[in-house]
């Protein structure tokens, strides 16, 4: 056994052990704390007001919509960039991948400048009597915006480890459905995972960007887009 930074292979596994249980109990304390903190009578209560129900409707129906918007254009960008090449693809691709990097509220902003009053967009829909900011489709931008790279980039990976071979012999030939879903099974599997995580990501984060435009235009001004 060649030698490395542990002495023996138990006390290798006894500091993964202890670090791995330190980062789950920095993961679950938080989450337990949240849960117990009020009596769950309390919770179950709150959960039962109008309000509360509104809002998982309303949370229901905008990952919904944003989910199959970002697989309806998300897909072809992810089959441009995984089996074509052109001038500006790297580019393309950073552009895809920027979100991930964005802090919300810096995302949040840009979605403002850009559908607000007086925005790149906002400023023609305007005139025509359509509002975007701060409405139901306004929550559905923002999640498609959160987790269309998170769909993409993913379904990219999935057609790029799909042999062009299999798939252009099965057209070739005519292959049925079922045939055809087995030569691709992969990439299939691989845009039913990255729609889960794009509406788990997206219902998530385009909330948060939500809340934060609406502290925006409360606490800041009234007189930006």
């Amino acid at each position: 056994m060649s030698k490395s930074l542990f002495l023996s292979r138990w006390p290798a596994r006894i500091f993964v052990g202890v670090l791995a249980g330190c980062f789950f109990l920095f993961l679950g304390v938080p989450l337990v704390a949240l849960l117990f903190h009020e009596p769950p009578g309390l919770l179950w209560a709150a959960m039962q007001r109008p309000e509360a129900l509104q809002a998982l409707q309303l949370s229901i129906y905008t990952t919904s919509v944003s989910t199959l918007l970002t697989v309806l254009f998300g897909l072809p960008v992810a089959y441009v960039l995984a089996r074509m090449q052109f001038p500006g693809h790297n580019l393309l691709e950073t552009l895809v991948t920027l979100p991930t990097v964005f802090p919300p509220v810096v995302a949040g902003v840009a979605l403002l400048l850009t559908f607000g009053r007086f925005g790149l967009i906002g400023r023609y829909l305007t005139p025509l009597g359509l509002s975007i900011p701060f409405t139901t489709p306004a929550v559905i931008l923002a999640q498609m915006f959160v987790s269309s790279p998170f769909f993409i980039n993913t379904a990219k990976a999935g057609l790029e480890q799909l042999d062009r071979r299999y798939e252009q012999a099965a057209y070739t030939l005519r292959a049925g459905g079922r045939a055809l879903r087995g030569t691709t099974g992969g990439f299939f599997r691989a845009v039913v995972g990255a729609a889960y995580w794009a509406r788990e990501i997206g219902g998530v984060s385009g909330g948060e960007l939500y809340w934060l435009l609406l502290l925006y235009r409360a606490f800041v001004t009234m007189s930006l887009p």
